[in-house]
């Protein structure tokens, strides 16, 4: 088994074949709450990837666990921030809010290219009907490619999730 990224969260391997994603216990937090949130978020990202899977591309996955969960390996490498790029975030975090999911780190980082895009790393996703939530899902994303919002934001075709960004640009104009 062959260690291929770390995480605040979770180890992530490779073996025969097939990617691990296993949280870690923190030991900063009291056990029984570290247990309890471990195997929520473990089966919330299974179970989202489990519901998208066949509509975006992100990695099938297998088997779960308590604390970890088995995934298919994509062979890629995080692509270059291009204006494509940031009009398929755009589109992505569409798709996934018409479903409510809220991806919140979709960032290049969390995108594979091989022979398509894939969306990796839902571990801070969830459900959620909220426009508030949507625009911030969205706003992540624009923060982290700021260069690169009008392609993101035009690729996005939520009116009422638009007009909530907006609003939530408004107010943290204010926060010093």
């Amino acid at each position: 088994m062959d260690l291929l990224a770390q995480g605040s969260e979770s180890f992530i391997y490779f073996d025969q074949g097939t990617v691990i994603k296993r949280r870690i216990r923190r030991p900063f937090l009291e056990e029984i709450l570290d247990n309890r949130l471990r195997k929520e978020r473990t089966t919330r990202e299974f179970n989202i990837l489990k519901k998208i899977h066949g509509m975006l591309n992100v990695p099938k996955p297998y088997e779960k666990q308590t604390y970890e969960f088995t995934m298919e390996y994509i062979d890629g490498t995080h692509p270059k921030l291009t204006p494509e790029i940031a009009s398929f975030i755009g589109e992505t975090l569409q798709h996934l809010h018409s479903h409510n999911i809220i991806h919140y780190d979709l960032t290049i980082f969390n995108l594979l290219e091989s022979d398509q895009i894939y969306i990796i790393d839902f571990g801070l996703s969830f459900y959620s009907y909220k426009l508030e939530d949507k625009a911030m899902d969205l706003l992540v994303a624009i923060s982290e490619a700021p260069e690169y919002e009008q392609e993101i934001l035009e690729s996005y075709r939520d009116e009422k999730v638009l007009k909530k960004l907006e609003e939530i640009k408004k107010r943290a104009r204010y926060v010093h």
